[in-house]
């Protein structure tokens, strides 16, 4: 198989992230899986290609080692102290201790960019009422999760449609709590409508 740890998705992933490099947004409809993981994989390949004759390879790595400290961070932070450091410790011996466990977050996979997208939608949840604020960062992190939503769809469409609808299920239960959705519910919508619009006009 091409690539690092010879598995086949990791060798695909290389394929179609070299293909991508090479032809541009011409080939953002070639290869097996969806090109989300990799487009998000590019500013890194660019990047390490000064540093290391194997950027293709380190870019995955790099990418999918931020996506999934990214989760962790913002998982950990929902959690409160003496739950967090109790999450860590437990992850640190299962990374520490099970190749299953290891495989799966160390290792790129495209599901790192689920992982992110669930937590970044946890850490929302946990916001109680971040639908009807109207501070910057809470903005940001709408505009985000928006963003992000859209990628996610263009990476593992199968999570896409569950985390997606475990957003209706939450703006929902969002109006029969406040008597209303608030006024931030379009910030995310409006973000994802403007990324796939951008990403079908480059995919022709």
């Amino acid at each position: 198989p091409l690539g690092f740890f010879g598995w086949y998705d990791q060798g695909q992933y290389l394929k179609q992230l070299k293909d991508l490099m090479s032809n541009g947004v011409t080939a953002l409809s070639s290869g097996i899986y969806p090109p989300g993981y990799m487009i998000l994989a590019i500013p890194f390949t660019i990047f390490s290609q000064f540093f290391t004759d194997n950027y293709f390879q380190y870019s995955l790595i790099v990418l999918n080692t931020i996506l999934v400290i990214s989760s962790v961070i913002i998982f950990s932070h929902t959690l409160g102290k003496n739950k967090a450091i109790f999450f860590l410790l437990l992850l640190s011996f299962l990374i520490g201790f099970s190749d299953i466990v290891r495989n799966a977050w160390i290792i790129p996979w495209s599901s790192s960019v689920t992982l992110f997208v669930a937590s970044l939608f946890y850490y929302i949840i946990s916001s109680d009422g971040i639908m009807f604020k109207q501070r910057l960062n809470e903005i940001a992190i709408l505009i985000f999760y928006g963003i992000m939503l859209s990628i996610l769809l263009h990476t593992r469409p199968q999570d896409f449609v569950i985390i997606s609808f475990s957003s209706v299920l939450y703006l929902i239960f969002t109006f029969y709590k406040y008597n209303g959705i608030g006024r931030n519910v379009y910030i995310p919508i409006l973000s994802f409508v403007l990324v796939e619009i951008v990403f079908y006009i480059l995919a022709d």
